[in-house]
Formats: structure tokens, C-alpha cells, sequence
């Protein structure tokens, strides 16, 4: 059993990172949510990959993400590419403060309309 932070290679040779619980009786079952102000889904490590920094919306919590998969958490910044503001915060912009979704975004902030937001399911495929 896999526990805490992995590098998998698939056969195409890509690399994916994941993170696994490492105690409790969900030792071993992938993350959902913020593990160490990263975010992941199912284990999978969700990172920007159109854009430095997008909005990755998991169970309807949205987080600003970037190409390292950390969650960005900061008030009154512009997260920019290029000299071009893709999302706004400003001191109305909420993040929540602590448990499994931490730093969501909520409250008053902007995004430039161009940008696309991460398409959870492109990422991982979940069946029941």
C-alpha cells in the first residue's frame, strides 16, 4: 500500500503526483480537498496546466490553483500571466479558514472572462 506523497509514471512515461492517507482507516485511499495547501482529487494532484493560475472546482469548492497544484489564498492580489490579470481578490474575498477544504474562495473576486477554468474530469474518471 501506497501512503502519503507518490510520483506514479503511466506507460506513456508522464508522470502524475498523488497523495494517499497515511494513518486512520482511510490509510492509503487518495486525498480529496487540501493536503498541505495543495490541492488534490481522489489522490491526483490538480495543477494549472491552460494558464499560471486557474480556479479548479472540486464538490463545489473552488480553489485558485497554479501550475504547482499549491492553492492560492491570498486578499487584494491580482494572480497574473503575461501582464494580464486572470483573477482578482480583494478585501471582501473569503478563504475558508481550516478542514479538508481549505482555502476555498468565496466572497467577491473577478475573473477575466478568457480564462477556462480545470475540468476535474479530464483529470480522473471515477465509476460507482
Amino acid at each position: 500500500m501506497k501512503t502519503g506523497s507518490q510520483a506514479i509514471k503511466d506507460d506513456a512515461g508522464d508522470t502524475y503526483k498523488f497523495y494517499f492517507a497515511t494513518k486512520g482507516t482511510n490509510k492509503g485511499a487518495g486525498i480529496t480537498g487540501n493536503q498541505n495547501t495543495k490541492l488534490y482529487y481522489y489522490g491526483m494532484l490538480i495543477q494549472a496546466d491552460d494558464y499560471k493560475y486557474q480556479l479548479a472546482t472540486i464538490d463545489n469548492h473552488t480553489f485558485i490553483v497554479n501550475t504547482n497544484g499549491s492553492i492560492q489564498h491570498s486578499k487584494n492580489t491580482q494572480y497574473k500571466e503575461d501582464g494580464d490579470a486572470l483573477i482578482t481578490t480583494t478585501n471582501d474575498t473569503t478563504f475558508a479558514p481550516d478542514g479538508q477544504f481549505k482555502y476555498e474562495i468565496g466572497g467577491t473576486y473577478t475573473v477575466n472572462p478568457n480564462l477556462t477554468g480545470i475540468n476535474i474530469n479530464e483529470f480522473v474518471n471515477v465509476t460507482d
